[in-house]
């Protein structure tokens, strides 16, 4: 329990809530204070510090309403806390340790200001100050560090479903924090790339393409690479050939999204994938039509726009044109799903959730407890590291199983005797946030599914009081 407390401690530290706030000095000895316009004194900023992150630190205090006396104004939303926070994950990464402290003390006593109204499954043996600080840390911190620290913090706890439910809820927001984090990454790596093509003259405008060689012509070599210059990832197109690019994003671990991903975002059609391949053919495959890491750089078929489509896609027929091959109708597309074997946590997952919906499809529930095969469950409970696999389907099993890449979900089989609606919408919560992550990514079908899952999720596994709507 001291663990636990020293984690939340360093999580947020927010065991109670103040009616005004006034941050303490967060000036560590030794440091230079910031000058940056808009930030109080009490953050340093070394000169070393990226004009970007000194930017980010200016809006996240500006968001949380700091004055130029340290005061915080109020009133403080969540979100700005979220920010600020975040914020603190990026100036630890980046190496800006004191300038993160101090920022984190602001954040500290804003989010004081603010009304929790996350509520988490109560869990035996956790203090009711703890159970809140949980709360205010779930609905606030986006620093995954702190957030992975509070998770394990929770193991030595007695292993119960709500310990495990809970444990399922920070996992889930580690999952979706990390997302963000790797897709703003990737983001910023392509406006820095295109930044520096300005700054080396190009303007980011595209470069035409050198007249065409007399026939028979050998081609000339291409220019050596300058000293220190690291070689392209193979598959990606070469330095100049084509500035019409897109940065394959990475949607689950080692898998990047999809020919017929991207051909949606550009053209509101995933049919249109073939195009994708045709301008890359480097990247054919016999079983997936395309196979390709993440980060890897595709050049964008001729007729396509330079840029994503914003919002709802328009109906493929309006956005084809004669010229863009089309699929036949009787042919099938090619398999897109890309990497090779699933791991033995997939496969478990896989063979646990066509069971329960099995039963539940034939029995209805909750007259199908009873008869799931616990053994499937169990196993699955194993190998995805749940404490104390009792073969119960519960919310923590199901959240998991989720994580695991699973999407139509079934209802949770057993729910523990304590709980009521609160904790209901707390499941419902991790489903969605998981969603919110495959949404991002540009996998629409694995989103739709996971909240048509969570949707259908009421507590018809039995719990205390009435059911949410």
């Amino acid at each position: 329990m001291i663990g636990l407390g020293i984690a939340l401690l360093v999580v947020l530290g927010l065991m109670g809530a103040s009616g005004s706030a006034k941050a303490a000095s967060g000036t560590v000895p030794g440091t230079k204070p910031g000058t940056v316009p808009g930030m109080p004194g009490s953050i340093p900023v070394p000169s070393a510090m990226p004009p970007a992150l000194q930017q980010l630190i200016a809006d996240s205090l500006k968001a949380l309403t700091v004055g130029d006396d340290g005061t915080i104004v109020g009133p403080v939303t969540t979100a700005a806390v979220q920010m600020a926070t975040a914020a603190v994950g990026e100036l630890n990464r980046a190496g800006f340790p004191e300038a993160a402290a101090a920022l984190q003390k602001f954040a500290q006593d804003a989010a004081k200001l603010v009304a929790v109204v996350v509520d988490v499954p109560k869990v035996p043996g956790l203090p009711k100050d703890m159970t809140d600080a949980v709360n205010r840390a779930l609905q606030m911190e986006r620093d995954p560090a702190k957030l992975r620290a509070l998770r394990d913090a929770l193991g030595p706890l007695p292993a119960t479903p709500e310990r495990d439910a809970l444990v399922g809820m920070l996992n889930a927001l580690i999952v979706q924090v990390e997302a963000e984090q790797r897709a703003k990454d990737a983001l910023k790596k392509v406006q820095d790339e295109l930044d520096k093509k300005k700054a080396d003259g190009g303007g980011g405008q595209v470069t035409p393409p050198p007249p065409p060689a007399p026939p028979g012509a050998t081609p000339p070599p291409p220019p050596p690479a300058p000293p220190g210059a690291v070689p392209p990832m193979p598959g990606t197109p070469p330095a100049g050939a084509d500035s019409r690019t897109y940065t394959a994003l990475e949607v689950r671990p080692g898998q990047a999204e999809s020919g017929s991903i991207i051909a949606k975002k550009f053209t509101g059609n995933g049919n249109r994938w073939p195009e994708l391949l045709k301008a890359n053919p480097q990247f054919k495959s016999a079983k997936f039509g395309m196979a390709y890491r993440p980060g890897t750089v595709l050049r964008l078929p001729p007729n396509w726009p330079s840029q994503p489509l914003s919002g709802t896609p328009a109906p493929s027929s309006v956005l084809q044109t004669p010229s863009a091959p089309v699929m036949p109708k009787d042919s099938a597309p090619v398999p897109q799903a890309l990497p090779g074997p699933k791991s033995p946590v997939e496969l478990a997952a896989d063979a646990m959730v066509r069971n329960l919906r099995s039963v539940q499809s034939a029995f209805g529930m909750p007259q199908a407890k009873g008869k799931e095969d616990m053994g499937l469950v169990r196993k699955f409970q194993s190998l995805s590291g749940i404490a104390s696999p009792d073969g119960k389907a519960g919310p923590g099993t199901l959240a998991a199983a989720a994580r695991a890449g699973q999407s139509t979900l079934p209802l949770v089989m057993s729910w523990p005797k304590s709980a009521t609606a609160s904790n209901v919408l707390a499941y419902r919560d991790v489903l969605r946030q998981l969603a919110a992550i495959a949404q991002a990514s540009g996998d629409t079908s694995r989103a739709a599914n996971l909240e048509a899952s969570a949707a259908a999720e009421r507590g018809q596994g039995n719990i205390v009081g009435p059911k949410p709507v």
